[in-house]
């Protein structure tokens, strides 16, 4: 474990957070397979909504954050202030900032963002506050009664709220629709933190068995789910997910694939590349805003000259994302606020 601004990190959920950065950038690469795109969209987002959940089990051991208004100060400082400068500065740079387009910006939704022309991508900062905003309350209601059915009816309520809400022309506020969902993610990260304490003292062969299984099925069940999808993939923040019971075992299977995969990791003997690795699990927030003009832009210059491949697509993300890590002290120096650091 590494010490982290007067706070234990997890460095397996650094490497964790790290790859699936690197997802999120290579799902958006336009080079990028078909096949290999759906496959990423099973469960690349509620990842960082289970580590987030497993991380609050681990803190919660020592003590238990309650809800209140300044919880919800610091939520949004670290994750709305920095989605209304990038949404907003997006939105400039584009020419398309307007009365209207800053209300849509300040609605917070996928949608508003579309409309407004700023950058899609940052739809996952408003959602996330709001997931943990609807996760803590949750978890004090659970905490204060210590019922396990009570519990579980919790963690089904909000998939089955999510699924209910009807379709609004402009989105929910900051997301609120996959918000829920993403607060079910959050929910399971928290009750199978045991689980997962558990794998991480296995020995790696046995960590690599089951991360190949979790792979084969999450393939598999979403194989036979995107039958059921209108669009070419499951999409957290539209609401497409399929069969919904079918892509949360997929989500699931991907999450536990893809955390075992970072306790593998976490052990490797080139420290260099590991503490690169964790560097860039430490700063997801700041690829995230920078990512996708980076990519697609790149994307389409490497496939100009004949090199529009897979293996183009894997490197092009690549690049991306330690282009951005490497940035990200020089950004959270010169302007910590960008990124949520006041």
């Amino acid at each position: 474990m590494t010490l982290n601004n007067k706070k234990v990190r997890l460095d397996y959920i650094d490497i964790c957070k790290a790859l699936s950065i690197y997802l999120v950038v290579l799902g958006h690469s336009p080079l990028c397979n078909n096949s290999i795109k759906q496959f990423i969209y099973a469960f690349h987002m509620p990842v960082f909504f289970v580590t987030y959940g497993f991380v609050c089990a681990t803190r919660m051991a020592k003590q238990n954050e309650p809800f209140s208004l300044s919880f919800v100060f610091k939520k949004f400082k670290r994750l709305m202030v920095p989605y209304y400068i990038w949404a907003f500065t997006y939105t400039v740079f584009t020419k398309n900032l307007t009365w209207k387009t800053a209300l849509l910006i300040l609605w917070g939704s996928q949608t508003g963002l579309k409309m407004a022309g700023s950058l899609t991508s940052l739809w996952f900062l408003p959602c996330m506050f709001m997931s943990t905003c609807i996760f803590q309350i949750l978890v004090c209601i659970s905490s204060k009664y210590k019922n396990r059915i009570a519990s579980l009816l919790l963690v089904l309520s909000t998939a089955i709220l999510s699924l209910v809400l009807p379709k609004f022309e402009y989105g929910y506020f900051c997301g609120t629709d996959a918000a829920l969902m993403g607060t079910l993610f959050s929910l399971i990260g928290l009750y199978a933190a045991p689980v997962f304490k558990t794998i991480r003292k296995k020995n790696n062969y046995i960590k690599l068995i089951i991360a190949i299984v979790c792979i084969v099925l999450c393939t598999l069940l979403n194989h036979y789910n995107l039958q059921y999808i209108p669009i070419n993939n499951a999409d957290m923040p539209s609401g497409n997910y399929g069969l919904v019971y079918i892509y949360i075992m997929a989500a699931i299977m991907g999450n536990v694939s893809i955390i075992v995969i970072s306790m593998l990791l976490e052990n490797m003997d080139n420290l260099w590349v590991r503490n690169n690795i964790i560097k860039m699990g430490q700063n997801t927030l700041i690829v995230l805003v920078l990512h996708k003009p980076l990519v697609t832009w790149l994307s389409n210059e490497v496939a100009v000259v004949g090199f529009g491949n897979m293996l183009s697509c894997l490197v092009v993300s690549l690049v991306v994302c330690c282009f951005a890590s490497f940035f990200s002290e020089p950004i959270k120096h010169y302007i910590p606020w960008s990124v949520g650091n006041l």
